[in-house]
């Protein structure tokens, strides 16, 4: 995900907020901030993962919410 954005503006700094895990699934919501085509951007997100075979940690779902 983070290719896309480096190509519009600066990287996305990302800040966890929490994590959580259960078995095989794990949640992790976190901050972010950056810039996306000359302007300022911020807001949350939550990942989930998933471990899959051989204990690779993939992320399955991904949402986020811009503040402004």
């Amino acid at each position: 995900w983070q290719t896309p954005f480096n190509n519009c503006g600066s990287p996305i700094a990302k800040k966890p907020i929490d994590s959580l895990s259960n078995g095989d699934l794990a949640g992790e919501p976190s901050s972010y901030v950056g810039t996306f085509k000359g302007q300022d951007i911020s807001g949350k997100d939550a990942l989930v993962w998933r471990r899959g075979p051989n204990n690779v940690w993939n992320i399955v779902s991904d949402i986020w919410n811009n503040d402004k």
